[in-house]
């Protein structure tokens, strides 16, 4: 009896000689092949490339963060910590719109992708290997989508209303599923306070992140324009707003009025409970950790970092907790990635990427994918 698989392995750096050895089991056996070797492929020769600044991390030896690029030409990567791409994807490019949000999924990888700003917006499946899986179209979808709890998508959509007659005007909406049997989780329009930044004209939420918490069963959903958070349980109902610089709206009072964020985005919650937040405020971008008192209905500010970097991320923006308890910040636009020690704000890892590409959405994964 024969079988035939093709299997993608990433993660050797390009034009590499690899030993492998295949083993299977069959009933309880395992069935080991001789050692054999084979040369990877090239990347794209459009690539974007790093430059490591700082080299004083110790992550896992196949650790590597897998990340969309924004440029004129929107790729995927797998960027590992000696700052050699281990892997690449074109999601976009100059003629035909951009990605910005990328998910690695059960062995796969899925992106968004978009026609001029926002228009025709999709989710698009692959493999590893470049191998098309499926295109999905989302109607008015924008930023960053994520997973929920059972595989389903959960993506941002714009909602147009036109309130008491007026001109129409954008908030957002909180959608899940996709094609006919999507359906709307939370709309901006039904739990916020309207209120219009003439500047902003005609978008007054701007709805940039979502991210679902396995840890809370939840959704943290982040509007750059209301300055306010949201987190959301599956079925959509708000259980916290949490109100930043210039909202309109919170279940919460800062401890002391500095200690606000601003234009927030890339929003996480810790492994403690915690919230981390990137933000934007008087033209200076950092990322701060708050404590949430549920019982006095006070945000506490318990660690902030950046603002002496002189750092402005006028787009985008992330911060993420690792599980040794570093942190890991994405600057935006700025082009900047960090790995940062928050016991004593010492940069342990950082590279730079090259003029005018930026990552977008990023994720730490021990090991790259191998994926049927």
């Amino acid at each position: 009896m024969s079988t035939e698989h093709n299997v993608a392995v990433v993660g050797a750096s390009p034009l590499s000689e690899v030993m492998m050895r295949i083993v299977v089991q069959v009933d309880g056996e395992e069935h080991r092949s001789g050692i054999f070797t084979h040369t990877s492929g090239g990347l794209l020769p459009e690539t974007p490339v790093f430059e490591i600044i700082v080299d004083n991390y110790d992550p896992p030896e196949e650790a590597v963060l897998l990340m969309s690029v924004y440029n004129k030409s929107s790729h995927m990567v797998m960027l590992n910590f000696d700052g050699e791409v281990v892997w690449s994807m074109k999601s976009g490019d100059a003629d035909d719109g951009k990605g910005l949000g990328v998910q690695p999924v059960d062995g796969e990888i899925q992106y968004n992708h978009f026609e001029g700003v926002w228009d025709n917006g999709t989710i698009k499946r692959m493999s590893l290997s470049g191998k098309p899986i499926e295109t999905i179209a989302l109607l008015d979808s924008h930023h960053f989508f994520t997973v929920g709890p059972d595989g389903e998508t959960v993506w941002i959509q714009h909602d147009v209303q036109t309130p008491k007659g007026d001109s129409p005007l954008v908030g957002d909406s909180l959608m899940v599923g996709t094609g006919d049997d999507a359906e709307m989780l939370f709309s901006t329009w039904d739990h916020l306070t309207f209120q219009i930044d003439p500047s902003n004209f005609p978008e007054w939420t701007h709805a940039n992140g979502v991210e679902y918490s396995a840890d809370r069963d939840s959704y943290i959903m982040s509007t750059a324009f209301a300055d306010t958070l949201i987190e959301l349980d599956t079925e959509g109902n708000p259980l916290r707003i949490i109100g930043g610089y210039n909202s309109a709206d919170s279940d919460y009072q800062f401890n002391s009025p500095d200690d606000t964020f601003s234009y927030p985005h890339g929003v996480r919650w810790t492994s403690k409970g915690n919230l981390l937040v990137f933000s934007t405020l008087d033209n200076v971008s950092k990322v701060i950790r708050y404590e949430l008192d549920d019982e006095t209905g006070t945000i506490w500010k318990r660690w902030e970092f950046g603002a002496d970097q002189g750092y402005e991320a006028r787009l985008l923006g992330e911060v993420h907790e690792l599980e040794d308890g570093n942190i890991l910040i994405s600057w935006g636009s700025v082009g900047v990635l960090q790995v940062v020690d928050p016991t004593n704000n010492t940069v342990l890892w950082e590279a730079h990427s090259a003029l005018k590409e930026f990552p977008t959405q990023v994720h730490y994964l021990d090991t790259p994918y191998t994926t049927r």
